[in-house]
């Protein structure tokens, strides 16, 4: 599925809402996972095919929101949790000490970013589920 298939899959089951008031304060419907990659690559298996880690942690970034409210992020074979809630569209809370302000439907930061120099974008091949890329449990 395709990124656009999947958002307007999201939106159209209530899971992702455009609407400024709808779901404000409240986590998204359902799990949601974004991965990273650094600003110098076009894509997260551009940077993994480069990457001079055995492991890859240089290019392991992961963002978490759980529809229980936690947050999750993998920073190379770092992760710390938090907690977050939607606010106009935007993720908004903190994971660990750092502030956290994604725009759910574009995966754009209109704030400062929580990771300088990486871009996101939604975790449509569940990289998620790997080791690689595992963040935090949404149970």
């Amino acid at each position: 599925m395709t990124r656009f298939g999947f958002l307007a899959a999201l939106v159209a089951t209530g899971c992702l809402s455009t609407s400024s008031d709808d779901g404000e304060g409240e986590p998204l419907a359902q799990d949601t996972y974004f991965t990273g990659y650094p600003a110098s690559y076009s894509s997260p298996a551009d940077c993994l095919a480069h990457s001079q880690h055995p492991f890859g942690w240089d290019c392991s970034f992961e963002l978490a929101l759980c529809a229980n409210d936690k947050a999750g992020l993998r920073f190379g074979d770092i992760v710390t949790s938090g907690s977050y809630a939607m606010d106009a569209g935007i993720a908004r809370g903190t994971i660990e000490t750092d502030e956290l302000a994604l725009e759910v439907a574009t995966a754009a930061e209109p704030e400062a970013p929580i990771i300088d120099g990486i871009r996101w974008q939604l975790d449509t091949e569940g990289r998620w589920k790997t080791l690689q890329f595992d963040v935090i449990s949404c149970d």
